[in-house]
């Protein structure tokens, strides 16, 4: 009965929301809240109250996560363009390195592919066969021979006429003494022997078809095997031999040899 009775006789409390101004003839308004609603509203502030304080921490957290990836993103960009600096120089460094060694290596091809042609062509024997001065005449061996006999016995030897047309060409040359004869281009001996008129022969392959031919009654300087140069010496001059006989073969065939002097020497 008591509880009953307490229950009934309890006093509901009201509440009321005042509005007002500073006014001095300001309205006052009030709004009449009872107990449940009162209740309602405070539970809906706190929510709304607690909603916007965790929003504003979730806002902070996110806003401090994008700062630190904002942070990292400029220290990787700032990283990523030292590097391509870095790189850039590099590069222009290489490139450089490049340049240079492209020029040192032309510089190289230039220089070697020179050097290879003034090998070849100390290979092509177009030099003069003497030192100092001499006299020269083109014939042939039929006739070369014909003339040796003849200042060597004074008999007159005949040849049909067709016998010249059919000798190989052959230059006569007439030195003074002191002069050498030497390799009218680089090559290899590939014969020294003697030879029925003109006392000894040295025979040179040039290597690229050319072939020369020394006839003269001196004793030869070099041997069969021996590598020698353009200019080298092959004969020494003397009172005994001024006379050198002198031919040169192209790929099989004799040629006139002064030609060749008179083109590429």
């Amino acid at each position: 009965m008591d509880y009953f009775f307490s229950k009934k006789h309890k006093q509901k409390k009201t509440r009321y929301i005042v509005f007002t101004t500073d006014e001095a003839d300001g309205e006052v308004k009030q709004i009449k809240l009872n107990n449940g609603l009162y209740k309602f509203l405070v539970v809906l502030f706190c929510v709304i109250l607690g909603a916007m304080i965790g929003f504003g921490i979730y806002e902070a957290r996110i806003y401090d996560f994008f700062a630190k990836q904002s942070i990292e993103h400029s220290r990787t960009i700032e990283d990523l363009s030292l590097e391509k600096a870095r790189l850039e120089i590099e590069n222009e460094e290489l490139g450089n390195k490049v340049k240079l060694l492209s020029e040192t290596l032309n510089s190289k091809v230039q220089a070697e592919n020179a050097l290879n042609e003034e090998r070849e062509k100390m290979h092509i024997p177009s030099e003069f066969p003497l030192t100092g001065s001499a006299q020269a005449k083109e014939t042939d061996t039929i006739t070369a021979i014909a003339d040796m006999l003849f200042e060597a016995t004074g008999a007159v030897i005949q040849h049909p006429g067709q016998a010249q047309a059919i000798g190989d060409p052959i230059v006569v040359f007439t030195a003074e003494e002191g002069s050498t004869v030497v390799a009218s281009g680089s090559g290899t001996v590939i014969l020294v022997d003697e030879d029925v008129n003109y006392g000894n022969q040295v025979v040179i392959d040039h290597g690229n078809g050319y072939i020369s031919y020394y006839l003269n009654e001196g004793t030869p300087k070099v041997k069969e095997g021996d590598e020698i140069t353009q200019g080298d010496l092959i004969y020494v001059i003397g009172s005994e031999n001024t006379t050198l006989g002198y031919q040169i073969k192209q790929d099989s065939a004799y040629i006139n040899p002064m030609d060749l002097i008179s083109i590429s020497g």
